[in-house]
């Protein structure tokens, strides 16, 4: 039976995140691109911006309240700036990168923005034209992607852009980039939390390729790594995965099957779920490495753990080596001339009483049959020579448990052929033919001539 009729029965619950300590630990595989960040590694605005993760500046009348780390993510109290001046991205290509982007927020909203100058290489600050651009609403828990670039009044801009793109307008972001040219530098990005929607939580942020991960680091355990089939079918094989955004439903796959349902996370984003132990009757899982792999559908969590089943050892009991006696002997009982097809009785003594004993005709093996040596160890064996035994000198070999014990020459003659009819072919048969012409003309010739003399003495 395949692994992945499993994932239709497994069983999924959720326990606390402090009864995970007693898992054996298992390779967790994250996907490319992703890096985990939490609060102690969040810095503070510089001028110019770090190229790190940093806070950025409140204006006149926001503070923040409390920031921490929870299983939602970077969660925030109050007003909070959340940027990156690292893997900015190409200032040229920030529809695409905009495209490409998530952001994911498990309570409260968030609003993406991007800080750039429009003129990077102009001479005084004024002129660089500073900006930042971001969604006219802020993201909510079920929106992950930012406003499309071509979508009407979807973003906004911090500074005026021109005479017609100005502080606060909505317009398509297309629209934007279009009035700040093709020049532009991003300095940084991130997201805005404000007081008004919280408390914020913010999970992930993905930009540039990029997916940077609030959340705390995800683990893959398995209570059995290595199972055999019986017991995997008797108590099966429980995986707990952690790492997820509480609440958020989440994916089994194997074998790039995906399991019919889906588990939620826990308040502290932990996913248990038990495969196996369904009973013989649903037949053994056969022997392999087998990978399961969890993914969060909000977050995009993936954590990756396996598990080895291996064949159950056999239950077929050895067959004991036999101990001769020294003392088995074969009688060959058969008188006169043995040919194939003809009856061949042979007795045999010295056996351990009980024994099974096999012949088997020798050069080329032919088996005979088996007879069973009684209390006293003795044994009668009656079998018909085979008639594709060849003529010449053969053995007749007692085994038991395949092992020979005994042995007695045998001789089987010839058969004997018809004389002349088989060795003289077709001219014999003319021959015949002729002859019985003959003979019933002669029979002919006698029958006419006695009713000619009965017809005489009438």
């Amino acid at each position: 039976m395949k692994i992945t009729r499993l994932l239709a029965a497994s069983t999924g619950i959720a326990i606390a995140g402090a009864l995970v300590a007693t898992a054996l630990p298992a390779t967790a595989a994250q996907p490319v691109g992703d890096a985990y960040k939490h609060k102690a590694d969040i810095g503070a605005e510089t001028s110019p911006y770090p190229t790190s993760w940093f806070a950025g500046s409140l204006g006149s009348g926001k503070t923040t309240d409390s920031v921490a780390d929870t299983a939602s993510g970077l969660t925030v109290v109050g007003d909070y700036q959340l940027m990156n001046g690292a893997n900015t991205g190409d200032g040229a290509a920030i529809a695409a990168l905009v495209s490409n982007a998530r952001v994911v927020v498990p309570q409260g909203a968030a609003a993406f923005q991007i800080s750039l100058f429009a003129h990077p290489d102009a001479a005084t600050a004024q002129e660089k034209g500073f900006t930042t651009l971001r969604p006219t609403s802020f993201a909510d828990p079920t929106t992950a992607s930012l406003p499309a670039p071509d979508a009407a009044g979807g973003w906004t801009t911090s500074q005026n852009i021109d005479a017609t793109h100005v502080k606060d307008g909505a317009y398509s972001l297309n629209e934007l980039l279009e009035a700040i040219g093709p020049d532009a530098q991003i300095l940084a990005t991130g997201v805005f939390l404000n007081r008004s929607t919280g408390p914020n939580s913010v999970a992930a942020i993905t930009w540039n390729g990029l997916t940077t991960r609030f959340t705390p680091a995800g683990t893959a355990t398995v209570d059995k790594p290595s199972v055999s089939q019986s017991e995997f079918a008797a108590t099966g094989v429980t995986f707990t995965f952690s790492g997820f955004v509480p609440g958020e439903s989440v994916w089994l796959t194997s074998d790039g099957e995906r399991s019919p349902d889906d588990y939620l996370a826990d308040e502290d984003g932990i996913v248990i779920v038990t495969l196996g132990g369904t009973g013989a009757s649903d037949g053994l899982v056969a022997p392999d490495t087998y990978s399961i792999d969890a993914e969060g559908m909000r977050s995009g969590v993936v954590e990756v753990v396996s598990f080895t089943i291996t064949a159950d050892e056999s239950t077929t009991p050895e067959t004991p080596a036999y101990t001769p006696t020294g003392d088995e002997k074969l009688v060959l009982k058969t008188s006169g001339t043995l040919t194939a097809g003809s009856k061949l009785t042979v007795d045999g003594s010295g056996f351990r009483p009980g024994t099974v004993v096999s012949f088997e005709l020798h050069s080329d093996p032919i088996a005979l049959g088996s007879a069973v040596a009684d209390q006293n160890g003795v044994l009668s064996f009656v079998t018909t020579v085979p008639t594709s035994a060849p003529a010449g000198s053969h053995t007749l070999v007692a085994l038991v448990n395949g092992q020979q014990i005994a042995t007695a020459a045998v001789q089987i003659a010839a058969t004997a052929r018809p004389a002349a009819l088989a060795e003289t072919g077709v001219e014999a048969n003319t021959g015949l033919l002729a002859a019985g012409a003959l003979v019933l003309a002669g029979l002919t010739m006698v029958l006419v001539r006695r009713r000619a003399n009965a017809i005489d003495a009438a």
